[in-house]
């Protein structure tokens, strides 16, 4: 652990490979790490690649990146466009909406493409949780969002934020069927949110405290 909290104060990247049965004690849990057997070489071999590949691919990412200029959107406009769009609503509208609400909130936002993009329509930047979550955070959009959906996005989120070293991911959907009978892990980080919602927290300028305090609410066990 002294290796470690001396890595952490100097900056230097870390990636952590632990047996699939290992506890990940809950305030490293936000450190990227792999799950693999120790005691075999090419599974150990396999994940070092993939992750110094994660590091290497979030240095790109976060250089390239604009730093957010968060702002408050106006709700009452957001929520009439909302209600058109329900007249005839499919994912990929939907999508186009919710980017259009970060862009409109001063938010970074990039529309992902190629093999990563199951598990995460985009991913966004938030100079408010860079310290706690890191960036970037993953964008999950699906339309309806019933407890079967729910376990199939969840495997391929959590796999999207492996693979481009994401430790933070929000699944956003028009209908949310799941509330109160949705158990997940506590990390990484997944919180499901309404389109409504989401308005309403961009609307309050709050997106960060909110993904915050869900980490809390996760990393204390008070969900």
């Amino acid at each position: 652990m002294f290796e470690l909290g001396l890595s952490i104060g100097s900056s230097i990247p870390i990636a952590i490979l632990a047996e699939p049965s290992a506890r990940i004690p809950f305030d490293i849990a936000s450190i990227r790490f792999a799950r693999v057997s120790l005691s075999r070489a090419d599974q150990v071999e396999g994940a070092i690649r993939s992750l110094l590949k994660t590091i290497e691919t979030g240095r790109s990412m976060l250089q390239e990146r604009p730093h957010d200029q968060v702002k408050r959107i106006n709700a009452g406009e957001a929520r009439k466009r909302l209600r058109s769009l329900r007249q005839n609503v499919n994912e990929r509208r939907l999508a186009d909406f919710v980017q259009s609400l970060f862009e409109q909130a001063g938010i970074a936002v990039s529309v992902i493409h190629g093999p990563n993009e199951v598990g995460a329509d985009m991913a966004i930047w938030l100079d408010g949780v860079d310290l706690i979550l890191g960036n970037p955070i993953l964008i999950e959009i699906k339309n309806k969002l019933s407890q079967r959906d729910l376990a199939i996005v969840h495997v391929q989120v959590r796999q999207a934020m492996t693979a481009l070293g994401a430790q933070c991911a929000l699944i956003i959907c028009n209908e949310d069927k799941t509330k109160g009978i949705r158990p997940m892990p506590p990390w990484p980080l997944l919180v499901v949110l309404t389109v409504d919602e989401l308005i309403e927290v961009l609307s309050k300028g709050h997106l960060s405290n909110a993904l915050v305090e869900s980490r809390n609410r996760a990393v204390h066990g008070s969900l």
